[in-house]
């Protein structure tokens, strides 16, 4: 991710959030895997985009 793009982290595209879960933590993460997580019932917005917040919540109530 270039240092002047602008995210809005209520409104990511699988892509992008992709790219930044996989900068934070680290470890490689797939848009394909997020793809699979908003078939199983991760909370998309209407237009398709992923809340970060809302998507990390989400995936801890998965894990618990």
């Amino acid at each position: 991710m270039a240092a002047a793009e602008s995210l809005n982290p209520a409104s990511l595209s699988i892509e992008q959030l992709a790219k930044l879960l996989s900068q934070a933590g680290g470890q490689k993460i797939l848009p394909a895997a997020i793809a699979a997580d908003v078939a199983a019932g991760a909370p998309a917005n209407k237009n398709g985009s992923l809340h970060l917040v809302r998507y990390t919540a989400w995936l801890a109530e998965q894990i618990s």
